[in-house]
């Protein structure tokens, strides 16, 4: 009997230290700057076509914006982790004025492009720790992102625009470090790399950088 009790109370002591251990399951939410590395120049507007010149553009970029995601993350072992969720990676802008003539008759107007990306990651992350509260990591997946361009134009209060949305299944990845608050929440500083995210319908391609500043929960 008394070696059953002790099996007994062994089997409960590992129970509920199980109970209480780290489920491995991570929430992490991160806002930072996105940057867009579209290549378009107001000059590439000048030229006649269908008996439209237009003979002087000029234009300013803006390829900077407020991107943020939210994520779900399992953390196998120190070593390893895989990581999902929502992206958000702001707006692109090209905006500016054109002036030329059409059909002899000439004519000032505003133009503006846009491009707006999200995209749903799926991640593995490569940990490597760093004593007991510091570790690096590097991550490698996959995103289904979808971009939204839009071009307009208008000349004497009259105008016209075109748009198109694509969704592309492209690569993933990034760089980035940890630092332990306490034991359930850690504080993590990253740069991730999204790939020829658009289409060359209006706009083109163009990769995509996020610098982030995340805070993760270990539930």
């Amino acid at each position: 009997m008394k070696a059953k009790s002790v099996l007994f109370c062994s089997l409960l002591a590992a129970a509920a230290a199980s109970a209480h251990a780290e489920s491995g399951f991570y929430v992490l939410g991160a806002v930072g700057q996105s940057r867009f590395d579209y290549n378009l120049d107001s000059e590439d507007l000048k030229g006649t076509e269908d008996g439209v010149t237009i003979a002087e553009a000029t234009g300013k970029q803006d390829k900077s914006d407020t991107g943020f995601k939210l994520q779900v993350g399992y953390q196998i072992n120190d070593n390893f982790a895989i990581e999902g969720g929502y992206v958000d990676l702001g707006e692109y802008s090209l905006k500016g004025s054109l002036a030329g003539d059409v059909n002899g008759d000439d004519f000032e107007g505003v133009y503006k492009a846009k491009a707006k990306s999200t995209a749903i990651n799926l991640d593995g992350v490569f940990i490597l720790p760093l004593g007991s509260d510091w570790s690096l990591f590097a991550k490698v997946g996959v995103v289904r992102a979808e971009t939204k361009q839009s071009l307009s134009l208008y000349v004497a209060g009259e105008g016209g625009s075109d748009s198109s949305k694509k969704t592309r299944t492209t690569g993933h990845y990034g760089l980035g470090g940890a630092y332990n608050l306490t034991k359930d929440v850690s504080v993590r500083l990253e740069w991730e790399r999204f790939n020829q995210l658009g289409s060359d319908d209006l706009m083109g391609k163009a990769n995509v950088d996020l610098f982030s500043l995340g805070i993760a929960y270990h539930l």
